[in-house]
C-alpha cells in the first residue's frame, strides 16, 4: 500500500487552500508491521496481494530491501493507496484498498506459513470480502503450529 502523508498546518475548510506537507510512504499495516519486526532482529514474511501496475514492484521491493519475504499474489487493478490527514495531532484515513481484499482462500499456500512463530492479522483483513475466509485459515494454521497471533 502507498501512504500518502499530509500534515495540515491549520484546520482544511471547505472551499480554501492549507498548507503543509505532503509525503509518500510504503505502508499498509502488515508490511509496516514486517519490517518494524525485521529491523529488530526477526525473520519475517509478508503475505499480500498487489496490483499489477509499476507502483507495486516499487513497493514489494521496498519490503525486499527491509529484510522481509514477500509472498505477493498479483492481481488486476490498481496498488491500494491510503491518505492519512494529521491535523492537530489527530489522524483521518481515506483507503482505496483497491485489489487489497482480493486474496480467496485458494490463492493462501499454507507453505508460506511453514515454521512460523507468529502471525499478525490486521483488522482489515478481518473485515473486507475474500480476506475473512483465507485470514482464518492462516490464523488456524499457525495456531496448529503453536505460534503466537495477533
Amino acid at each position: 500500500m502507498l501512504d500518502v502523508v499530509v500534515h495540515a498546518e491549520s484546520a482544511p475548510q471547505p472551499g480554501t487552500d492549507v498548507g503543509g506537507s505532503i509525503r509518500f510512504r510504503a505502508g499498509g499495516s502488515a508490511a509496516n508491521t514486517a519490517r518494524s519486526f525485521a529491523a529488530l532482529g526477526g525473520h519475517a514474511s509478508l503475505i499480500c496481494v498487489a496490483g499489477q501496475d509499476s507502483l507495486a514492484g516499487r513497493l514489494l521491493a521496498s519490503v525486499r530491501a527491509a529484510g522481509v519475504v514477500v509472498h505477493a499474489v498479483r492481481a488486476k487493478g490498481r496498488t491500494p493507496r491510503l491518505l492519512a490527514l494529521i491535523e492537530q495531532g489527530e489522524r483521518s484515513f481515506i483507503t482505496d484498498r483497491s485489489v487489497a481484499d482480493e486474496l480467496p482462500p485458494g490463492r493462501l499456500k499454507l507453505a508460506w506459513l511453514a515454521r512460523v512463530d507468529g502471525v499478525h492479522i490486521p483488522a482489515y483483513s478481518l473485515l473486507n470480502c475474500s480476506l475473512p475466509q483465507a485470514a482464518p485459515a492462516a490464523a488456524l494454521a499457525v495456531r496448529r503450529a503453536g505460534g503466537t497471533l495477533s
